[in-house]
């Protein structure tokens, strides 16, 4: 299931140079071949379209501004998808502070309301179980299992030990157990 995408596909050693020197179609270069992987990478981990695309835009205005940063210890890719990833984390626990329980309440409620068919009520909505997660739990997940990144990698861009990854993987796949049980014991209940 953890296979790498062609997100990390590398951006040529040239074209990098070329857009730390200021040439905007260096910069063009990099947002055509990685903006819409960036774009899945703060979806999956906020869980917002609109939210992923501020995450997007934010982080190839960071590009331009800091690529000066980047000196070439690691891959271009790696360094971007880092990026993307702390943002996007920022991002969701800066709008989880803001926003009061209710309206998240609200929001998840009014967005799993759009279709009213028997069938749909019994598939599970892996995105509303994604984002019952807390906000570190679901963004381990998603770098392992969706995006492929090794337990190293992961660890790596939170500053921790591997174990520290694997550990709140763990976590993870136990919440995601125990919300499954509980929506299987409920729909149990439920009369037909």
């Amino acid at each position: 299931m953890s296979a790498k995408t062609e997100f990390w596909q590398e951006v040529d050693v040239t074209i990098v140079k070329k857009a730390q020197a200021g040439d905007m179609s260096a910069f063009k270069q990099i947002y055509l071949l990685h903006s819409k992987d960036c774009y899945r990478l703060a979806y999956n981990i906020s869980l917002n379209e609109s939210i992923a695309q501020d995450i997007v835009q934010d982080c190839f205005v960071d590009v331009i501004n800091k690529i000066d940063q980047y000196k070439g210890k690691g891959s271009f890719a790696g360094w971007l998808r880092t990026m993307v990833a702390r943002k996007a984390l920022n991002k969701v626990v800066t709008l989880r502070r803001l926003q009061s329980v209710d309206e998240l309440q609200m929001d998840d409620h009014q967005s799993s309301s759009l279709f009213d068919s028997d069938w749909l009520s019994q598939v599970y909505d892996i995105e509303k179980l994604l984002a019952e997660l807390p906000d570190k739990l679901r963004t381990i997940l998603v770098l392992h299992e969706i995006e492929g990144l090794t337990h190293k990698e992961i660890a790596n861009q939170f500053g921790q030990s591997e174990s520290f990854s694997k550990v709140n993987l763990m976590r993870a796949y136990e919440l995601l157990k125990t919300r499954i049980s509980i929506t299987k014991k409920g729909a149990g209940n439920a009369p037909k």
